[in-house]
């Protein structure tokens, strides 16, 4: 013993330090004070930390081959203590030495061990080292805490700890590597396939998971335990994607979307929505729009031409309704039109295959159900502009008429989403985007009527649903009344059918409709675009299959109009359209159809009349409405909504009204009240060219006096006039005189170049109507907007015309365009 003692004190100082810990017997435990002056000898002597590290590792190496576990345990309580202890610059040399006995007991086939190595990790993982590892690897931990959380066995506590001790390898893992920034390679794609995986498998196993899902919440929420692999595999999930940035964020989906088509988690659902869930809470706000998008693309590598892949397309469009309504969507930027162009080209697809085969019928109308589902919970989330955007780009997609039936494509792509196998997918397909667009009308809320019902909106949408079924052309309406109606009064629109009596309501106020402030810009879009829409609103009301509904939602479009254009702007229009109405109820094509149908339309003609009369202050025009209902009410009271459109009302030998019958509203009356010529409008009845030609209709060019003279006006010569001359008149006698000019001699002649090659003359246009008023002729140019073209003016220049102004050059010799 005196001999051993001798040669003990030949060893070096860190060695009988270290040696100095170990009890002659394990179950002692470690010798504190022993342990407490080798901790100071380390700090004294930090260089000396890498030799006692190789020291411990090589008795540690000793006692696992010997199977001594007390000695083990010491080993690494006294690493464990080193690391806390010491923080010095040398500290990197130490830790290798201390990976290398995590890895040989990781590496051993006792549980214990390796549960043990995995404590040390976890105390390894929470120290913040000062200065960064440039070849520091933990490849083999990955692997190996990957393989521990897949671990199965009959006895279920020793599964648990084998899982809970991988989970938390890999949560020591991700916290040391994620935010050092040498250690970049976690991200890639061969780590997170194992990562990933490790943690879904545990999380799926939840028996909470169905409650979490059904009820929008996260396992964390429902259970505190700390022992719940279930509960630390999302807790390590969540911590990874919050930890992401934007070049590592679909590492981390792909295995995510690889795991649930591998397992087969699409159907059912609910483990994809719950995993959605953790990863959308988790993520960096500004990153959302990745999660969304990298779904999409997941959506579109799913096999679409089997039937058995219409539910797994199912559950992962409701997953992504899911998603999607989680979303930030102001940090989706201009992302949101690549998800409705998916969303649509998914839903053109599954009505292909639905109309190619029988099999398929059920699971493509799910389908359809969830893309309708998942564009109003997109759109809920998205601001108003993006909305509008969003419903305009819908209608766009509207298949032209030209190419409903006859064409048979492979695939479906941007070029030729327009092309349909039958006339049933064309009409299926055009249903399918007017519901969508009004999922999303839903939750728009317009500003002004100049963004909302812009035509280039309005005009495809009533023209393609003038050949839908009724149901899909009531959709279009309710649509309108959503872009509409920027005051919210679509709730206290007066639907009562009695007509009451005038008085019944005060002067310039109706029901509880609220008060507000009619927009400039509104009254000159109307003025514009408003001729374009109430010819859509004619062609509509006056299709032969309409019903009840159709007749009362056109009533409460043209309501809603004069709501928020105010009676002043709107009402002369509108009235005009009702009168129009009257004029196509006397054609006897139009009687042909029946009495039940020319009933309706005078019931509407009367509604709306009796709310026109009261949103004004015009007493003749009350007067007017109230002789016209109460005649109806007496002697035709089929002409009245609430028996035309409520009562069992027998139709055999009906007469209906025409000419200048008491029971119509008489156009000379009307203009009277008004002060206004109600026939320069014209309407025609289910026009086709109202169907899909977006030009603007040509006004009357019927001239109300003689030629005038412009340069003679100009001059001050006395000229031949009238008390109302058209602008129409001008042009012409402009036009002869000007055939030699720069400006195009008719407007037959105008073009893009020649309306703008102008653009640099000065105009002084007030000076022109102050010399007509001179000469009785302010009346004719009283407002531009009534230049009146020929019918036979091309699109582009039409459109071109009507968004310039016509004014006058400094000269007053020469009509030019701005």
């Amino acid at each position: 013993m005196a001999c051993c003692g001798c040669f003990n004190r030949c060893k070096p100082r860190y060695k009988r330090h270290v040696n100095s810990i170990f009890p002659p017997n394990p179950d002692d435990g470690i010798v504190t004070s022993n342990m407490e002056k080798l901790t100071f000898y380390a700090l004294s002597a930090p260089e000396k930390l890498d030799r006692i590290g190789q020291f411990l590792a090589q008795r540690l190496s000793r006692d696992i081959q010997r199977h001594r576990a007390g000695y083990v345990v010491i080993a690494m309580q006294a690493l464990d203590e080193l690391l806390k202890a010491c923080h010095a610059p040398s500290l990197n040399l130490f830790v290798e030495s201390f990976l290398t006995m995590v890895q040989l007991l990781l590496e051993s086939s006792t549980p214990s061990f390796q549960q043990l190595a995995t404590r040390s990790f976890m105390t390894f993982a929470n120290i913040e080292e000062d200065t960064p590892s440039y070849h520091r690897r933990y490849d083999f931990f990955i692997s190996k805490f990957s393989q521990m959380c897949f671990h199965e066995g009959t006895d279920e506590q020793l599964k648990s700890m084998q899982r809970l001790s991988g989970l938390r390898g890999l949560q020591g893992v991700i916290r040391k590597t994620v935010s050092d920034d040498m250690q970049k390679n976690i991200w890639e794609s061969t780590h997170m396939g194992k990562i990933v995986p490790a943690l879904l498998i545990n999380m799926q196993t939840d028996s909470n998971l169905g409650a979490a899902a059904a009820h929008g919440t996260t396992v964390q929420s429902l259970d505190d335990d700390e022992d719940n692999p279930s509960k630390l595999a999302e807790v390590c999930l969540r911590d990874l994607v919050g930890r992401a940035g934007f070049g590592h964020l679909k590492s981390v989906l792909r295995p995510v979307f690889r795991f649930m088509d591998e397992q087969k988690a699409w159907t059912p659902n609910d483990f994809a929505k719950y995993t959605m869930h953790a990863v959308m809470f988790s993520v960096q706000a500004e990153y959302t729009y990745m999660v969304v998008l990298s779904l999409l693309e997941h959506l579109e590598t799913i096999e679409t031409s089997t039937v058995a892949s219409l539910a797994i397309r199912t559950s992962l469009v409701q997953v992504l309704g899911a998603t999607i309504s989680l979303a930030d969507g102001g940090s989706l930027g201009p992302s949101h039109l690549d998800v409705f162009n998916t969303l649509l080209r998914q839903l053109r697809l599954s009505i292909d295959m639905a109309s190619s085969t029988s099999k398929a019928e059920a699971g493509a109308a799910q389908l359809q159900g969830s893309i309708s589902d998942a564009v109003g919970l997109f759109a809920s989330v998205l601001p108003g502009y993006a909305q509008a955007d969003v419903m305009k780009f819908i209608v766009s997609k509207l298949p032209p008429p030209g190419e409903m039936e006859g064409h048979v494509d492979a695939q479906v792509t941007d070029a030729n989403i327009s092309r349909f196998t039958s006339v049933d997918a064309f009409n299926m397909f055009r249903e399918m985007l007017v519901l969508c667009i009004s999922k999303i009308a839903e939750a728009y809320r317009p500003t002004k009527l100049s963004t909302s019902l812009a035509p280039s909106f309005f005009e495809p949408l009533l023209k393609h649903c003038l050949v839908a079924r009724k149901e899909v052309r009531l959709a279009a309406l309710r649509i309108l009344h959503r872009v509409i109606d920027i005051s919210e009064n679509v709730a206290h629109l007066p639907r009562s059918t009695s007509c009451t009596s005038l008085s019944t309501i005060q002067q310039g106020h109706v029901g509880n409709m609220k008060d507000l402030d009619v927009r400039r810009e509104d009254e000159l879009y109307f003025k514009r675009h408003g001729p374009a829409l109430l010819q859509q609103l004619y062609a509509h009301i006056t299709l032969p299959d309409n019903n009840t509904d159709i007749y009362l939602a056109v009533y409460e479009t043209l309501t809603l109009l004069c709501i928020e254009l105010g009676p002043k702007s709107s009402l002369v229009d509108l009235t005009r359209m009702i009168l129009a109405l009257e004029d196509f109820c006397a054609d006897p094509k139009a009687l042909a159809c029946g009495p039940k149908r020319i009933a309706s339309l005078h019931a509407i003609a009367a509604l709306f009349m009796q709310f026109g009369a009261l949103s004004s202050d015009n007493m003749t025009l009350r007067e007017c409405v109230k002789k016209v209902i109460a005649s109806r009410r007496a002697e035709a009271p089929y002409l009245l909504p609430a028996t035309c459109f409520f009562a069992d009302y027998t139709w055999d030998n009906v007469t209906m009204p025409h000419g200048n019958s008491h029971l119509l509203f008489q156009r000379d009356q009307i203009s009277s009240a008004l002060a206004v010529d109600m026939t320069s409008e014209c309407y025609t009845a289910n026009d086709p060219s109202l169907r899909f030609d977006t030009g603007k209709p040509a006004m009357s060019t019927t001239d109300t006096a003689s030629i005038v003279n412009v340069n003679a006006v100009t001059r001050g010569v006395e000229v031949q006039s009238s008390e109302h001359v058209s602008f129409s008149t001008i042009v012409k006698s402009w036009e002869a005189s000007q055939r030699t000019r720069l400006v195009p001699a008719s407007f037959d002649e105008l073009t893009e170049e020649s309306l703008r090659r102008n653009a640099d003359v000065q105009v002084r246009f007030q000076e022109l109507v102050e010399r007509l008023a001179q000469q009785s002729l302010s009346q004719t140019l009283a407002a531009t907007s009534t230049i009146a073209l020929p019918a036979n003016l091309p699109q582009n220049q039409r459109e071109l015309a009507f968004a310039t102004p016509w004014r006058f050059n400094t000269s007053l010799e020469d009509l030019t365009v701005f």
